[in-house]
């Protein structure tokens, strides 16, 4: 399968590649720049905004009312929707398995940057994988982590200067099934 840049996805049975004359598709010519992704068995492939996400608020930082995920239903590569985040919260999702790879990247939103301090935590099955400060002069970060459980959590924590504008965008985000080679 294909997915082109534009959002669009494709099937195909033949593709080559030549650094002259670029990419050739069933026969016909494919400009590198309009290829956004590729996937010779596609079934382990899925964007974390086709699971359902739950929230709930922070025991440390209460909220009056906790607003909910946002799925921003642009055209996207790979039709991976970006998730927008107001913190301080955790968002939560369930598998039906476990070993999944998780890639995507973290976004503070432009609007919320000048005041924007937080910690952002990527949980697994309760245990941590990884962390981040973000903040004005430090809006993004790549997250790219194996998740052993059933269980998937982003937590968004305030860092001391206040909750507002502590928001993220989780943008690409994939997960990808653990494929287990037979010498295994």
């Amino acid at each position: 399968m294909i997915w082109s840049n534009v959002g669009d996805r494709f099937m195909f049975d033949s593709i080559l590649y030549d650094v002259e004359s670029g990419f050739q598709v069933d026969g016909r010519s494919m400009s590198a720049s309009l290829i956004s992704g590729l996937a010779f068995e596609n079934t382990g492939i899925t964007p974390l905004c086709a699971f359902p996400v739950t929230v709930e608020e922070k025991s440390d930082t209460p909220r009056f009312h906790l607003p909910k995920p946002i799925i921003l239903s642009e055209s996207t590569r790979m039709d991976v929707s970006t998730i927008q985040l107001n913190g301080p919260v955790r968002a939560s999702w369930e598998f039906d398995q476990t070993d999944l790879g998780l890639i995507c990247t973290l976004v503070v939103p432009p609007a919320s940057r000048r005041r924007a301090d937080m910690i952002v935590r990527v949980l697994g099955g309760g245990e941590l994988l990884t962390s981040f400060a973000m903040n004005e002069s430090n809006p993004t970060a790549d997250v790219a982590v194996r998740i052993l459980a059933t269980t998937l959590a982003i937590e968004i924590i305030d860092s001391g200067s206040g909750p507002i504008m502590d928001d993220i965008n989780i943008q690409g985000a994939v997960l990808f099934e653990n494929q287990r080679r037979s010498d295994d």
